[in-house]
């Protein structure tokens, strides 16, 4: 085997280069030295021994060559320009080292298993963003990294630092911030994901990115966060990973909960304009007239009714075969009611008892105070009209007590129409 063979011959000249170094270190050649040294202990020495010695020893010597250069150390005679060139190996294969440190020593680390799973570092999970999923579970950090994960992360972050451009960034970037959220560490595995999409929005780890990206915004509930990346996917129509339907749904999604915080801190203006910002821009989202309703909610809680009222009146008329329709006329009858607006109350819930609301849950509570309250108003040709609806859509159900409603009103009707003739005397 002519790489075993060589290995004597390698141990032998790492320790005249070791020799050089230490004895001449501001000789130019020391600094070429130091590279190979790196070289050596990483391409033809990494499995000598335990083999970690060695790796450890590669990183060492790489990243004294990326120190001489940035603290403008470089020995007297070696060009900026040269050297240049030496650095950006070292820094690739200060990366590489800890990479292989990891494989040896953390066979369960993330980055080990995305590369046995795909041939590359490109993850194969699909996202799953939304309501009720493990993306919105409490955040649990580990309380540390596996073996050597934090050098290669420190590593990788070296890399992106000094270049930010190249094309083998992103991938470095994505595999450092897949480290770090696989140990739930959010915050510090977004900006290397907002990177690959900022520097390199084409590259095809940019999608898996912004999903993961999404993912870390969603579990740290940084909702304008999360709707401004998923603004930043469509504009960039990157849909390899989120179609853009599901991004258009993060943007929904974020938003409303944006308007639940401001709510619960009590800005309840400013979260009724997140909600009708939501709607304005996605009236056709299947949770628009959901955000409609809840931001007239809000004004009527706060007692804003006009506009309670206005954004009510919206959602009946936009989304009128939507579960907040009849709930609408059901609460702006309500609100009218206890403000003692007996007719505009008994306007609105009666028309619960049409066709497309009368199976809404307590619509038949509704259309029976209706009629009651329009009796009590004096207006008994609409009493008796509701009267007889009530009777003809209640009045025929199992529902023993709205079958006893029925029977009782069915009496009732004739002091009604009493009362009618008295009134038109």
């Amino acid at each position: 085997n002519k790489v075993a063979d060589a290995i004597p011959d390698y141990k032998k000249a790492a320790k005249y280069y070791k020799q050089f170094v230490d004895r001449f270190p501001n000789n130019a050649n020391s600094f070429d030295m130091t590279f190979f040294l790196g070289d050596i202990y990483l391409l033809s020495l990494k499995n000598e021994g335990d083999g970690d010695e060695n790796l450890q020893l590669a990183a060492q010597y790489y990243q004294k060559v990326i120190d001489l250069y940035q603290n403008k150390n470089l020995p007297k005679g070696v060009k900026e320009k040269d050297a240049a060139v030496f650095v950006k190996d070292a820094a690739f294969g200060v990366v590489q080292a800890y990479n292989e440190l990891v494989k040896k020593n953390s066979p369960e680390s993330i980055l080990v298993l995305m590369a046995e799973r795909t041939g590359t570092f490109k993850t194969d999970e699909k996202l799953k963003l939304g309501e009720g999923d493990a993306n919105n579970q409490p955040v649990e950090r580990d309380d540390k990294m596996l073996d050597f994960e934090e050098g290669f992360v420190r590593a990788s972050d070296q890399w992106a630092t000094l270049y930010p451009k190249d094309d083998v960034t992103p991938t470095i970037d994505y595999v450092a911030a897949e480290v770090y959220k696989s140990h739930d560490w959010f915050a510090e595995a977004v900006p290397r994901y907002e990177s690959i999409i900022t520097n390199a929005p084409k590259h095809e780890y940019a999608s898996f990115a912004g999903a993961s990206l999404l993912e870390c915004n969603y579990r740290l509930k940084n909702w304008t966060e999360v709707e401004k990346w998923a603004r930043v996917l469509l504009k960039n129509k990157n849909y390899a990973v989120i179609t853009k339907d599901a991004l258009q749904g993060n943007v929904v999604f974020a938003i409303n909960e944006q308007a639940r915080e401001l709510q619960e801190a009590g800005n309840v203006n400013d979260g009724a304009k997140q909600l009708l910002r939501l709607v304005e821009e996605f009236p056709k989202n299947e949770k628009a007239s959901g955000a409609l309703f809840n931001a007239a909610s809000l004004y009527n809680g706060d007692e804003q009714v006009k506009k309670a009222i206005e954004v009510f009146e919206r959602v009946v008329k936009e989304y009128p075969g939507s579960e907040e329709a009849p709930k609408a006329l059901y609460v702006m009858g309500q609100t009218f009611n206890v403000r003692a607006d007996f007719e505009r109350a008994a306007s609105y819930w009666e028309r619960l008892g049409t066709k497309d609301y009368r199976d809404y849950e307590n619509s038949d509570e509704a259309v029976f105070d209706a009629g009651v309250l329009y009796r009590q108003l004096g207006k008994f040709d609409k009493s008796i009209e509701v009267s007889e609806s009530f009777i003809d859509i209640y009045g025929k159900t199992d529902d023993k007590e709205n079958a006893e409603l029925a029977r009782k009103l069915r009496l009732e009707l004739a002091y009604i129409e009493i009362d009618r003739k008295e009134q038109g005397k």
